[in-house]
């Protein structure tokens, strides 16, 4: 079987032998999933490999930089929560929705907009 990261993260089957990466992935907890996949059932050995140069490596990191928040946008989201606050009448609970927030976050789709906004205020919950 051959499969995409997508539809390989949702294959449940018990008999995968051998996971194979044709590059690495983009961080080590994806990577950890998605070769978890292989050898669930107890009675067999299964083994990951990957395949990879130095060029994946920087192409990761440029890819990281593309993604990564930037201050001016936490900035931005916190104006914003702030600017609810008082139009809430200073109460501590709101109802927000991240589509509010995607002017933040010019070159994000439509889809990606709330994971990005989850992953500024995901810190601040706890």
């Amino acid at each position: 079987m051959c499969a995409t990261k997508a539809f390989g993260m949702g294959i449940d089957v018990s008999d995968i032998q051998e996971v194979y990466h044709h590059a690495p992935t983009g961080c080590l907890s994806d990577y950890v999933q998605e070769i978890g996949r292989l050898a669930r059932d107890p009675h067999i050995k299964g083994i990951a490999k990957i395949d990879f140069s130095e060029k994946d490596f920087r192409y990761i990191r440029k890819l990281h930089g593309l993604s990564a928040i930037k201050p001016y946008q936490l900035i931005q989201v916190l104006k914003k929560l702030m600017a609810i606050y008082r139009l809430n009448g200073e109460k501590r609970n709101m109802l927000i929705s991240a589509s509010d927030f995607a002017y933040i976050f010019p070159l994000a789709t439509e889809d990606s907009v709330e994971p990005k906004f989850k992953k500024l205020v995901a810190p601040a919950e706890q």
